[in-house]
């Protein structure tokens, strides 16, 4: 089960806000539901992922659990990027470039289990407590950024040229349309 990314999604932009707890309103095709069932685990991160694009929020892989005598993996947390809270260690003399935080806590995530050889959705949250991104920008988000392997290997042809970063940002910008659309080229 999968979102193709070339077919047509509707998606209704309308979110309902209850006490600062925002809810995404999808389509129910594309709405992850418990006990769905994929055939490897990398499909059913796939299907979060993409249903992540779409409602306008950033995923990133969370915990993992192992069986303790097989070693083999049985379950697997995907959450919300902006999970949790930035850690901050008050004892810290080791001076580091200040970055902004986005982690508010979010509890949204699905938790995917191996149950007779198939991924099946175990638990479900999809409770947001920060305003979700436009579809406009979610390409922009870090877990929805990817390179193509054509544009790999121009920055790699670049890099051997010694043609610098700025004028190699310059030309991948000018190749997607402009710095006003979302670059795919922004993670290494």
């Amino acid at each position: 089960m999968s979102i193709d990314e070339g077919e047509p999604v509707q998606v209704f932009e309308q979110l309902f806000e209850e006490e600062g707890v925002w809810i995404p309103d999808t389509d129910e095709g594309i709405k992850p539901v418990i006990g769905m069932c994929f055939d490897t685990l990398e499909e059913g991160e796939k299907f979060y992922s993409n249903y992540a694009r779409v409602v306008g929020f950033g995923v990133q892989k969370s915990t993992t659990r192992y069986h303790w005598s097989t070693k083999e993996l049985y379950k697997r947390d995907i959450v919300c990027a902006k999970e949790g809270f930035k850690n901050t260690d008050a004892n810290r003399n080791i001076k580091t470039r200040s970055r902004g935080n986005i982690r508010v806590g979010c509890k949204a995530r699905i938790q995917l289990k191996a149950e007779d050889g198939k991924w099946k959705t175990d638990n479900l949250i999809e409770h947001h407590v920060h305003v979700l991104s436009t579809p406009h920008k979610t390409d922009l988000l870090r877990s929805h950024r990817e390179i193509t392997g054509s544009q790999k290997s121009l920055i790699d042809s670049f890099q051997d040229a010694n043609v610098g970063l700025s004028q190699t940002m310059t030309i991948l910008a000018f190749d997607s349309g402009g710095y006003d659309r979302s670059f795919e080229f922004l993670e290494l």
